[in-house]
């Protein structure tokens, strides 16, 4: 899918998308991928800057499916949403990163075998101004593990270490 890509000076993400930058940023539909029976739209806008990209993901949703609180943990058997990075298509190792609507993170590194045999690995230098910097809101209840709602929002840069 072919996405228009905007280029916006640095700017603190809030996870509502209101700031500013995203005004010029046009809203990209995603198509599901998968089995699934419920029908919610997704949609993300993309932006980039001297220093990384920017993402803004809105879910329709109406219950926050997250049980697991902690960073780091099998995020993708519940809601989340997946971002993939290869800044080389010619290796077969790129970034996955998951955040929840809770806002818990999953960032890792995979190597594809080319086997559907994955393995990832958490970064090993992520502190400080290396980890993304990333907000969610849900819009239509509370963000609390189990809530209804009537969707979700996140907000993530992939920002270079200074």
């Amino acid at each position: 899918m072919e996405m228009a890509i905007q280029r916006v000076k640095d700017f603190e993400v809030t996870g509502d998308g209101k700031a500013p930058a995203w005004a010029a940023c046009p809203w990209h539909d995603m198509t599901r991928v998968g089995d699934g029976k419920a029908k919610y739209a997704t949609r993300v806008k993309i932006a980039y800057s001297d220093t990384g990209l920017y993402f803004l993901v809105a879910c329709e949703d109406k219950k926050l499916t997250c049980r697991l609180t902690e960073d780091n943990t099998q995020l993708y058997t519940e809601d989340v949403v997946e971002v993939f990075i290869q800044p080389d298509t010619t290796q077969r190792t790129y970034l996955e990163y998951e955040i929840s609507p809770l806002g818990y993170e999953l960032p890792i590194m995979v190597p594809n075998n080319g086997q559907s045999v994955f393995f990832g690995w958490l970064p090993w230098q992520y502190s400080g101004q290396r980890v993304i910097r990333h907000a969610t809101t849900v819009q239509g209840g509370p963000k609390a593990s189990m809530a209804s709602c009537t969707g979700w929002r996140q907000n993530l840069p992939f920002r270079m270490p200074c």
